[in-house]
């Protein structure tokens, strides 16, 4: 049984840095928590240059928090992938939303755009 659809108040977007995600585990939020609401996510771009070193991208909700999405990043360059989430991951309310790798590419960057909805 699906959850009921969320009232969408406001839609927004994240999107990837010029050099992307390079070379870190250092978390970036891509969407501030907002006071009883909660953050959803409908669909992710993701891109990478030729890394040193594979591992993972990740979808978290919360600083550090539980891990919504999880997907392997491959040394070899990979082209702009579009996911679409239906239904759309759901973050807790009034918690932030953050990507990260989860091993330091060494060369090359990860570049994801988001969009997604905050609602109840």
């Amino acid at each position: 049984m699906s959850s009921p659809n969320p009232r969408r108040l406001s839609e927004w977007n994240y999107a990837a840095a010029a050099s992307g995600i390079a070379n870190t585990t250092t978390a970036v939020t891509i969407k501030a928590a907002v006071a009883a609401l909660r953050n959803y996510i409908t669909r992710i771009q993701i891109a990478h240059d030729a890394l040193t070193t594979g591992g993972e991208f990740v979808i978290r909700d919360g600083a550090a928090g539980t891990v919504l999405f999880r997907t392997p990043l491959q040394t070899t360059a990979q082209e702009l992938r579009d996911i679409a989430f239906d239904p759309p991951l759901r973050g807790t309310a009034g918690t932030l939303l953050e990507v990260a790798t989860l091993t330091a590419s060494g060369a090359g960057g990860v570049y994801v755009n988001v969009q997604g909805f905050t609602g109840t």
